[in-house]
C-alpha cells in the first residue's frame, strides 16, 4: 500500500472515529473494519504479509535462541 494512501485513510479514519464517538480499545477494530472497505481490501493483503513477516521473523530468533 503506497505510504500516501494509508496516510490518507488513517487520517479519514481516525476524524470518522472520533465524529462518531469511537474511543479507546474500539478505535482499532474501527480502523481495520474501515481500512478494508476504503482500500478495497488491499489492507488485509498487506495485514496478513506483515504475519507472516513477524512469524517468520519469530521463528529464526527462537531457532537462533536454541
Amino acid at each position: 500500500m503506497k505510504r500516501t494512501l494509508h496516510d490518507e485513510l488513517l487520517e479519514t479514519g481516525l476524524a470518522k472515529a472520533a465524529a462518531s464517538n469511537i474511543s479507546g480499545k474500539d478505535v482499532t477494530p474501527f480502523l481495520l473494519e474501515y481500512f478494508h472497505g476504503a482500500s478495497n481490501g488491499e489492507s488485509l493483503s498487506v495485514n496478513i504479509e506483515i504475519i507472516k513477516s513477524n512469524a517468520m521473523l519469530a521463528a529464526q530468533i527462537a531457532a537462533a535462541a536454541q
